[in-house]
C-alpha cells in the first residue's frame, strides 16, 4: 500500500510540474495557484497517509525554497521568487536529501544551458531563462 501511496505523489508532482514547467517556459512566469493546488494536495495526502511522523521532515524539505526565497529577497530576484516556491512546494513531496539533490541537478542544467546560448550568441548575459523546465527534467532524473 504504502508503495502505490508513494507513487500517487510522484504522478501528481509529475503532472503539476509538467504544467508549471509549460507556462515557465512560454512566459518566464511561475503561476502561484498551480503551486498551491499542489502543495495542498501534497500536504493533504501526505499528512493523511503518515500524520504527525512526517511533519519535521516536509518542514526540512521546504527548507532548500526558503533559502530560494531568501536569496531572491537578496539579490533584487537574480532568481525568481516562483522559483523558490517551486523549491518549497517540491520540498513537501521529496523531503530535504532529494529536495537538495533536484535543486543541484536543475541548477547545473540551467547553467550548461544558458552558458551554451552564451557560446552560440543566442541570448545575452542579461536575458533570464525559465528554470522550471530543468526542474522538470531533474525530477524525472531523482525519481529514477
Amino acid at each position: 500500500m504504502f508503495e502505490m501511496f508513494e507513487i500517487i505523489l510522484k504522478i501528481i508532482l509529475l503532472i503539476g510540474l509538467f504544467g508549471i514547467a509549460w507556462v515557465d517556459y512560454r512566459t518566464k512566469l511561475i503561476e502561484t495557484r498551480w503551486l498551491w493546488a499542489i502543495a495542498l494536495t501534497g500536504l493533504i495526502l501526505t499528512l493523511g497517509q503518515n500524520g504527525a511522523t512526517v511533519t519535521g521532515q516536509i518542514f526540512a524539505g521546504m527548507l532548500p525554497g526558503g533559502l530560494l526565497l531568501l536569496f531572491a529577497w537578496i539579490s533584487g530576484e537574480s532568481i525568481g521568487f516562483g522559483d523558490g516556491w517551486l523549491f518549497v512546494v517540491t520540498g513537501i513531496f521529496l523531503g530535504l536529501q532529494k529536495n537538495i539533490l533536484l535543486l543541484f541537478g536543475s541548477l547545473v542544467m540551467a547553467g550548461v544551458f544558458a552558458i551554451f546560448c552564451l557560446v552560440l550568441k543566442k541570448s545575452k548575459k542579461s536575458d533570464r531563462i525559465a528554470l522550471a523546465p530543468f526542474v522538470l527534467v531533474a525530477y524525472v532524473g531523482v525519481c529514477l
